[in-house]
């Protein structure tokens, strides 16, 4: 089994290293990490090419940052960061890893969510702005 993960600290590699041991010494998987700014756009096609390249038994997607302001002092920048991260990363990375799950019958998607986006929170108004997003892939593909 091979696994691509995505993950929140994908700026800090020896979080990702000391996440990815845990399955494959327990499990016996191969996991594959990439350090990467999904908001950077060269940073994520390379982070979707390797993806695609390794098709992937599983893709965990758990990347995310929250825009934790009244929505009225959200700059510019960090809506298109927040919407960069969690709506065209999500996208571009599913689409890479799941043409071949398909085409072998198997496999999975695992898409984590802004819990923070759904609470009644005015701070967390442009964070629920892209929190649908990882719930409709999950639930269509």
């Amino acid at each position: 089994m091979t696994a691509a993960i995505s993950r929140s600290g994908a700026r800090r590699g020896d979080r990702l290293r000391a996440l990815a041991e845990r399955p494959a010494d327990q499990h016996g998987v191969t996991v594959q990490t990439r350090v990467a700014d999904l908001a950077d756009p060269g940073d994520l096609a390379e982070l979707a090419g390797m993806a695609a390249a390794a098709e992937p038994d599983l893709l965990v997607n758990n990347a995310g940052f929250a825009g934790y302001r009244e929505f009225c002092d959200v700059g510019p920048t960090v809506v298109s960061d927040l919407i960069a991260v969690h709506v065209m990363a999500l996208a571009r990375l599913a689409r890479a890893a799941i043409p071949a799950m398909v085409a072998r019958g198997s496999g999975g998607d695992h898409q984590r969510g802004i819990r923070s986006g759904l609470q009644r929170l005015r701070a967390s108004a442009a964070t629920a702005v892209v929190s649908c997003p990882d719930r409709v892939v999950l639930e269509r593909v």
